[in-house]
């Protein structure tokens, strides 16, 4: 999925992946390190609430050998924040998305 192909038609990547079972460890060709990649719906709702699974793009640097922030303007962000920082950034941004708002 890092490759030209998939940026080309990533839907048929992405249908592959699918095919094969809800999660999947994938390759990243440049660098040779491997993740894993949740294409179910339920896997990733289950995984998006475990508490083992960080959302912090600082603890990400052992993919490169080193500590470094690989995103640094989501850095604080709530898509790139733990609890309990997540869940108070969360609470915050609630009130916009009511039905009343």
């Amino acid at each position: 999925m890092f490759d030209a192909d998939f940026h080309r038609d990533p839907y048929r990547v992405y249908d592959g992946l699918r095919s094969q079972g809800p999660v999947q460890m994938v390759r990243e060709s440049s660098r040779g390190h491997h993740t894993w990649m949740v294409t179910g719906y339920a896997q990733a709702r289950e995984a998006l609430s475990d508490l083992r699974l960080s959302r912090d793009t600082r603890r990400f640097g052992y993919l490169f050998g080193d500590r470094r922030d690989i995103a640094p303007a989501l850095r604080a962000t709530m898509l790139a924040t733990d609890p309990p920082g997540h869940t108070r950034l969360r609470r915050l941004a609630s009130k916009a998305f009511t039905a009343a708002a």
